[in-house]
């Protein structure tokens, strides 16, 4: 997908790539397979506002059509993916962003009870009194 500057979901069945946008790109990062060059540009996908709520980095674009900030698959923040993204950027010397993304779990952890982030939150934006 060059015209996102970001990796395909996969392909469908005709082998096309699929074009929605979502967070699978960042395990990337984590495992060390994006070249770097092209590691920076992924970073800053995953933290566009239509992907980066304020709070983390949401399952799917805000910007699909079938974007729902409560659906598991579908717009939601998985905590523990935030971890392995901020393990990528790290891993790339993408500082700014690893501290951006940690920062927004710290302050997101602060609400939830014993500051225990949950498996799953909503992906409304940051400007919302919740995650």
């Amino acid at each position: 997908m060059e015209d996102e500057v970001f990796s395909a979901l996969g392909l469908d069945p005709e082998g096309r790539l699929i074009g929605s946008i979502t967070s699978n790109p960042g395990h990337c990062l984590a495992t060390g397979i994006v070249d770097p060059e092209r590691a920076a540009r992924t970073a800053d996908r995953l933290l566009a506002p239509d992907l980066f709520s304020g709070w983390g980095v949401r399952t799917l674009s805000a910007e699909h059509p079938a974007f729902d900030p409560y659906s598991y698959h579908r717009g939601s923040v998985w905590p523990v993916e935030q971890a392995s993204f901020v393990l990528g950027f790290v891993r790339y010397g993408l500082h700014g962003s690893a501290e951006r993304l940690s920062r927004a779990q710290f302050e997101a952890a602060r609400l939830f009870d014993f500051h225990r982030l949950p498996e799953v939150f909503s992906g409304h934006p940051r400007d919302a009194d919740h995650p």
